[in-house]
């Protein structure tokens, strides 16, 4: 429950209340290595159910802008608007297409290292 509240965004005194417990016992559990990864677990899930909402109202979105881009009866300052915002979303969705792709890169570099380092 804790685990839970916490990677939603409660404060510490929310998610204890939630879990039945005092504020000390969930202080000391955030301080266990287990319970951080679990709680670090739960706030990646979070991201990601967030994440993919996110992406489905994008694309419509990006299908209204795209209609108000191509709209004929639509006023030429609201359809530069509209490709503009389209433009700047796009860029970003591929900067962070690239960085996670970068990312990726450097765990796998560090991964050998790690293994390295510990022989």
């Amino acid at each position: 429950m804790a685990l839970t509240a916490l990677s939603m965004g409660a404060l510490r005194s929310e998610a204890a209340a939630k879990a039945g417990v005092s504020e000390r016992t969930l202080y000391n559990w955030l301080k266990d290595s287990d319970f951080k990864a679990c709680l670090g677990e739960a706030i990646e899930s979070q991201y990601f159910a967030v994440m993919a909402g996110l992406t489905s109202g994008a694309v419509n979105a990006a299908r209204y802008l795209k209609s108000v881009v191509v709209g004929e009866d639509t006023p030429n300052a609201h359809r530069i608007q509209a490709a503009t915002a389209l433009l700047n979303a796009s860029n970003r969705t591929y900067m962070a297409y690239k960085l996670q792709q970068i990312e990726d890169r450097l765990a796998g570099l560090e991964g050998p290292i790690d293994i390295e380092a510990d022989s």
